[in-house]
């Protein structure tokens, strides 16, 4: 188990050349290798890469440790470890720069919560990782509601629509957007059928002028 976590989480040293541009995510250049073939040898290329940064504790011109194998976006796969040697202020006067246990609490709360609005909007795969989750005894709440549960919301205040309701109400708004699309469709048309008409009339009075003359 080692051995596949060193190969799919690499660690690197890196100085950021570019913070404050993106929100909590800075750009860093580490150290790279290129192969030539002609020469057939390695030589160093650097290169730039984004960084994950959750607290904005980085600044220009640090040299930071990062890891590799924490994707917060499409293009981010990387998150800062630790401040090496900081550039400006002192670390002690930055945000504290998140351990990987508070990243993964974060990151399963995260997780939690949105399981939490998916189940109460009905979503049959968010209630069944609820109801497993509290089988293990983890309490799944969305900040400002009322807790889920097999049955919906606490009380039985408000219960979930059900799927025939929801299928009626989307199919009743697809048909007045049809209405909606035929009644521009046909305002169109009287709107190039008059521009016609004044193009005819302009053109008879122009023909009539021509005659005149």
């Amino acid at each position: 188990m080692a051995a596949v976590t060193s190969r799919t989480a690499r660690s690197y040293t890196g100085v950021v050349v570019s913070a404050g541009r993106m929100m909590k995510t800075v750009r860093v250049r580490i150290a790279d290798q290129t192969w030539n073939k002609k020469l057939r040898k390695h030589f160093q290329t650097p290169r730039n890469i984004p960084v994950a940064d959750p607290t904005s504790s980085l600044r220009e011109g640090d040299l930071i440790q990062l890891v590799s194998g924490w994707r917060t976006s499409k293009t981010v796969r990387h998150v800062v470890t630790s401040i090496i040697a900081p550039f400006g202020s002192p670390a002690s006067e930055r945000p504290p720069i998140l351990s990987e246990a508070e990243r993964l609490t974060i990151r399963e709360q995260r997780r939690l919560e949105k399981d939490g609005r998916q189940a109460a909007r009905g979503r049959p795969a968010a209630l069944a990782r609820v109801r497993r989750r509290e089988m293990e005894g983890k309490e799944v709440k969305v900040p400002g509601s009322e807790e889920v549960n097999e049955g919906g919301p606490s009380g039985g205040e408000m219960e979930m629509p059900d799927i025939n309701e929801r299928a009626m109400g989307n199919k009743n708004a697809a048909a007045k957007l049809i209405d909606k699309a035929v009644e521009n469709v046909e305002e169109l048309r009287d709107v190039i059928e008059r521009t016609r008409g004044k193009g005819r009339i302009a053109d008879e009075v122009a023909r009539g002028g021509k005659g005149i003359s």
